[in-house]
Parts: structure tokens; sequence; C-alpha cells
């Protein structure tokens, strides 16, 4: 069962096919520069994949609904996280304004 908080669900590990049909269900994604984060995008949700140690332009899903931040270990980068995917949620195609 996924563990939820404020309207937000974070998943288990899965299966990739049980991942995608979960995806399938979500209105957006924040994850890790992962192979999520592409299934995310491929699914076409908007969403913000987080970097910290690998290359964004090399790396990062590629999808107009999908954004990327390169975190470091400052004290605002949950507050430039929420901005970030706020930012991407609301101004992708399809998305809530």
């Amino acid at each position: 069962e996924p563990w939820s908080v404020r309207g937000f669900r974070v998943l288990r590990p899965v299966d990739a096919a049980a991942l995608a049909v979960e995806l399938s269900r979500a209105s957006a994604f924040l994850g890790n520069d992962s192979g999520p984060s592409h299934l995310a995008a491929a699914v076409g949700l908007p969403g913000l994949a987080l970097f910290r140690a690998s290359d964004p332009d090399s790396f990062a899903p590629r999808s107009d609904r999908f954004a990327w931040l390169l975190l470091d270990a400052g004290a605002d980068a949950v507050d430039r996280t929420w901005e970030a995917l706020r930012r991407v949620v609301l101004d992708s195609p399809g998305g809530r304004h």
C-alpha cells in the first residue's frame, strides 16, 4: 500500500509494468535521476527530476512537461524543489491553472 501525506503518494518499489500503471493514474511526478523519472516522462506526466551528481543536460528525461533541478546541500533545497515542481505542474500543457 502506498504511503501518502497531504495528497502525495510515495510508492514502494514495484516492477516497471506496475509502476507504469501507477504513473498513468498520477497527476504529477517528483523523483531523482532514475528510470522512474524517465518512465513518468514517457507516459506524459508533468514532473521534476532532481539531480545532484550526474549531468542533467545528458541524463534528464526528455519531455516538454518535465523539468530538472540540480540540487546542492543548501538550506533552501526543499523550497527550490517545491517551487520548481509547482511551476512545472502549473505551466505544463494540461496542467492545473
